[in-house]
């Protein structure tokens, strides 16, 4: 990754490869310096953004070695029986509307968060009043829902999500941290309003 330069509202900040953050004043972009196109608008966090372009660029690389990959299978079977197409998912032919490649990014970060989050409710959990038993039945939530996220390839799915959150919210929310800002419901409702953004 570039050296992150100081944010201007007029100036491209290079962060990886082919993409770049710019600073609208209300948010975030991410723009395609190639294209000079926008690929994703109102952006709230500039952490975000730097975690989805990990996330683009790592798959891209993954993508080319995939394409090498299949070229030279291609190669190898030209002569004998031919590949067979894969099985369309259940979601695919339920018609359900696939999410697309930037809010798969921001779920990946999400489900991250999740996961980062087990260990902090372990370590701290004096601080929110919750005995060790209660940290680790909350740890565990939070680390189904890290599965589950990863998991979510269309907005049904996230909508499913977003309920199993709200629930996970109001189970923790009697746990209270001296600074609001620290408790575990707010931070999930921080969560929610990222996820909600998503849906069409």
């Amino acid at each position: 990754m570039s050296d992150l330069k100081r944010i201007d509202p007029n100036t491209y900040v290079t962060v990886q490869g082919q993409y770049a953050i710019i600073n609208e004043g209300t948010g975030y972009a991410i723009v395609n310096t190639q294209t000079q196109k926008s690929i994703a608008q109102n952006i709230s966090s500039f952490l975000d953004c730097v975690k989805t372009l990990e996330y683009l660029v790592s798959k891209g690389e993954s993508q080319n070695q995939n394409q090498s990959k299949n070229h030279a299978t291609l190669e190898k079977h030209a002569i004998s029986e031919p590949i067979q197409p894969e099985i369309a998912s259940t979601f695919t032919q339920n018609n359900y509307h696939k999410l697309g490649e930037l809010d798969v990014a921001l779920l990946k970060s999400l489900s991250s968060y999740f996961n980062e989050m087990t260990g902090k409710i372990h370590h701290y959990h004096r601080d929110h009043h919750a005995s060790r038993e209660e940290a680790e039945v909350i740890a565990s939530y939070y680390l189904k829902t890290a599965e589950l996220i990863s998991k979510i390839t269309n907005h049904q799915e996230l909508k499913e999500i977003i309920e199993h959150i709200e629930a996970l919210k109001h189970k923790v929310s009697r746990y209270q941290h001296e600074s609001y800002k620290y408790c575990w419901s707010t931070e999930l409702a921080q969560v929610l309003m990222k996820l909600k953004k998503i849906l069409p």
